[in-house]
């Protein structure tokens, strides 16, 4: 093995939830394999409150932190969280979680895809985002938010989809992942 290869094992742990669960991993990397050594799984059950559908994003980020602590025997590098995409959370000025984080399945998007292709036709919606328009992404849910001009909109400081908003938990920065975020920046013609 050459000079540029040798280096002391690296460790990172991968988080990754879905609709129904999470599974976290340790992942080794010795510059020249990678190995998952250790994993975990638990639960991701949503809570049905009335006729919404919410995220238990407080139970989800105390399973992470009991992984992290679980997978945590060997030094960590970094960290690194993956989710259903279609789901934010808004802060408020003061840093905080401005209300319950809504499930992609909650039905407050009823209707809201028919009513936002009458103003932008869905190929348009596609070739801005390179998104499928179904009625449970980001976009369909915040236009819902938008139509009935809920005061959430005119107060939040931050939009953050739920692998960030585990991150700024985590680490307390508010801040977007490039690729989850580029595609709502290109809607906008933000430069990247």
């Amino acid at each position: 093995m050459g000079e540029c290869c040798k280096m002391s094992r690296k460790n990172v742990i991968s988080v990754d939830i879905g609709a129904s669960g999470g599974k976290m991993a340790r992942i080794g990397f010795d510059g020249n394999k990678i190995t998952i050594d250790k994993e975990i799984n638990f639960p991701n059950v949503p809570v049905a409150i009335h006729d919404n559908l919410y995220w238990n994003v407080f139970s989800l980020y105390n399973s992470v932190l009991e992984g992290c602590r679980a997978l945590s025997d060997l030094p960590i590098a970094s960290v690194g969280v993956d989710t259903w995409g279609a789901t934010f959370a808004l802060i408020n000025r003061a840093g905080q979680l401005a209300e319950p984080v809504f499930h992609y399945r909650d039905m407050r998007t009823a209707g809201a895809l028919e009513d936002m292709h009458r103003l932008v036709p869905a190929r348009e919606i596609f070739r801005m985002t390179g998104c499928q328009p179904t009625r449970n992404y980001s976009l369909p849910q915040l236009f819902s938010m938008a139509r009935r001009d809920e005061d959430i909109l005119h107060t939040a400081k931050a939009l953050l989809f739920l692998p960030d908003l585990i991150a700024y938990f985590l680490g307390g920065e508010i801040s977007s992942e490039l690729s989850f975020a580029g595609q709502y920046l290109s809607m906008l013609n933000v430069p990247r």
